[in-house]
């Protein structure tokens, strides 16, 4: 298989300023502009656990750390509506729960059934840790 450049695009929490602040965070108006950028000029989006069967030449990639609701709440719906598809890399012993690894009021992560849902959606999910080390 001939390999391209792939640009693989990892954001995080996805939501108003007003609700999930500036840290590491994207606004759905600025992913969506993102995606757009590369829709215009012919981009594929292919989730990550499909590079290893298929890496197209106009291919791009994006994913979601950690699994947040507003992933699910935000992004998700707004890459719908666009016909793109991304993964998201959750962690495991961290589902339901909130991220506090940012300290100790850590903002909400999706729970299983979400996931199932976003799944069945047609997004990828896959682990990122067990605990975010």
């Amino acid at each position: 298989m001939r390999m391209f450049p792939l640009p693989i695009l990892c954001y995080h929490k996805c939501g108003p300023i007003g609700q999930e602040g500036r840290r590491l965070n994207v606004e759905p108006r600025r992913l969506e502009a993102h995606v757009r950028f590369f829709l215009r000029r012919g981009a594929e989006f292919v989730p990550a656990g499909d590079l290893a069967a298929r890496w197209p030449e106009r291919g791009v990639c994006l994913t979601f750390d950690d699994g947040y609701v507003s992933t699910l709440q935000h992004a998700f719906p707004a890459l719908e509506r666009l016909g793109v598809r991304a993964s998201v890399y959750v962690v495991t012993d961290k589902v339901g729960g909130v991220a506090d690894w940012e300290g100790g009021d850590g903002a909400p992560l999706a729970g299983w059934p979400e996931l199932q849902d976003a799944q069945r959606r047609g997004f990828e999910v896959g682990c990122h840790t067990a605990t975010h080390a």
